[in-house]
């Protein structure tokens, strides 16, 4: 007898039960009682239950904390029954009291009881959580960096009067002949050193200190288009096509950050809706200086890459390209005009820092393409981290987890396949432990999300680098876009279970 009959679920229904069980969403119906009668894998093991049997005959509200199940009872049943179906989001709870963020679409069935599909949500508001934070540390310090650059004005417009009166005092100290005159001039001469000491002071105090080091632009580049193309609204879309699987480059990795984004915001400023373009690829061996519009020295020397922003947005009069570099210089109109102009500072800053060149090109009405050109320490190309797949079987897998409970549980999967397991629950242990073992694997699995802050995203681009030939695996109950999780063989729904990853893997086997 099939599981949907024994829950005496009617015959209709029962003919779509292969279909209803391999769905990822959750299912479940209630009777109306509000006790569940049938229920899908997917929904159970969302709960962290063994299966539909575990909650067959329970009340909806199992699966609920109190108050939440009392939210449900006051507020969204009322409307449910109303208006025949309720959408939205809640916070469940699991059978081991994990918390499971969840979407739920409730229909009111024609018996009376409730049929609920729930989709997990845990990945995107760690997402959401995430680009938050970004977003805070952006915002910071843009506003650092404002307030910096208007204080460092300010100190050497106070500088240059005081070097003025200074001149004056010192002519006046010369030309008198008066003792007491001599002596109050020559007080007042001193009292002006001690201001413009205490100006050089400020401006050295409140700099910025420098941080710049060696950084892999490819998951820094992500990170900002996802930033900018959910900041949108309507939507914007940024595509990113990338060239590498490694672009090492000796940056500041705020002041990247900042003067991409606002180079990504300009763009969508500019544009009427249309896709902003990223791309990340090497530059010709030829670099030819005068083509671009300003540059450090002599501009970067050795290996080169191009970060290009472009837009398809109003372009920018020929007249401006050789002011829009100035601090406070916009093209734009407003009442914050004092707060303009510094997104293309932050791009200079970069550069010079960094002795690259920019270069921009722009026709009204055509768009525009910012191209940023830079020295690199280490180029990986896509091919280079994509080996053909090994001909061995699986001996050894590293895995990366925060929870506790599922690397445990995924470990011993492991071992029943004789399989050997190196186990670590933050990116900072298997750093740690690489940096003193020289761990080998022959398969990577690593958690999307690894705590707070935590990106296995990240820590892939590190591993693909150490274990080009291994076989590096992605978790996510929300699986990132192709773009964003280049550096990995493979996405593996963890919604699906342990023990479906584990076959998954293990089946990859030549």
């Amino acid at each position: 007898m099939s599981s949907v009959e024994s829950y005496a679920i009617p015959r209709e229904l029962a003919e779509l039960q292969s279909a209803v069980d391999l769905l990822h969403d959750g299912l479940a119906i209630t009777d109306k009682d509000g006790l569940f009668i049938y229920m899908n894998p997917s929904h159970a093991t969302l709960f962290d239950y063994s299966g539909p049997a575990d909650l067959i005959g329970k009340p909806w509200s199992t699966l609920y904390q109190a108050d939440v199940a009392d939210w449900f009872g006051r507020f969204v049943m009322p409307r449910l029954f109303s208006n025949g179906a309720w959408r939205g989001e809640a916070e469940g709870v699991s059978a081991t009291g994990r918390p499971v963020p969840q979407e739920v679409s409730l229909t009111v069935s024609a018996s009376g009881g409730i049929i609920c599909v729930t989709r997990d949500i845990a990945g995107r508001k760690r997402d959401e959580a995430l680009l938050g934070r970004l977003r805070d540390w952006l915002a910071d310090a843009s506003l650092e960096a404002t307030l910096q650059r208007k204080l460092d004005r300010t100190c050497h417009d106070i500088s240059n009067y005081l070097a003025a009166a200074d001149a004056r005092l010192a002519t006046a100290i010369a030309c008198t002949a008066d003792p007491r005159m001599g002596a109050h001039l020559g007080a007042a001469a001193h009292a002006i050193k001690g201001a413009r000491d205490t100006a050089a002071s400020a401006r050295s105090d409140f700099s910025r200190e420098d941080t710049t080091q060696p950084v892999d632009l490819v998951p820094l580049v992500r990170r900002a288009a996802l930033l900018r193309a959910s900041d949108q609204n309507p939507a914007g879309s940024v595509r990113f096509d990338c060239a590498f699987a490694v672009a090492t480059c000796d940056v500041d990795p705020l002041v990247f950050m900042r003067a991409l984004t606002n180079l990504i915001h300009n763009a969508f400023e500019a544009g009427s809706g249309d896709e902003v373009l990223l791309t990340l690829a090497q530059e010709p061996p030829d670099f030819q200086a005068d083509a671009y519009t300003w540059r450090s020295g002599d501009g970067p020397s050795g290996p080169r890459i191009v970060l290009s922003v472009r837009d398809r947005g109003c372009g920018i009069a020929q007249e401006n390209i050789s002011q829009i570099f100035n601090a406070y210089f916009s093209t734009k109109t407003g009442k914050a005009v004092a707060t303009r102009g510094l997104g293309l500072d932050a791009v200079m800053e970069l550069v010079a820092r960094a002795r690259g060149a920019v270069k921009v090109s722009s026709a009204p009405n055509l768009g525009s393409q910012f191209d940023i050109l830079l020295p690199a320490s280490e180029i990986v190309g896509l091919a280079a981290t994509r080996p053909a797949p090994a001909t061995r079987r699986i001996k050894s897998v590293i895995l990366v987890d925060d929870d506790p409970d599922w690397l445990d549980r995924m470990s011993a999967a492991f071992d029943d396949q004789s399989i050997a397991v190196s186990k670590f629950s933050s990116a900072r242990d298997v750093v740690d432990d690489l940096s003193r073992s020289g761990l080998e694997s022959d398969a990577i699995i690593i958690d999307r999300f690894l705590g707070p802050g935590g990106d296995g995203l990240s820590l892939g681009g590190l591993l693909r680098r150490r274990y080009p030939a291994s076989r590096l695996i992605c978790l996510s109950s929300a699986p990132p876009e192709p773009a964003i999780a280049a550096d990995f063989d493979a996405i593996l729904d963890k919604s699906d279970g342990i023990d479906a990853a584990v076959a998954a893997i293990v089946g990859r086997q030549a």
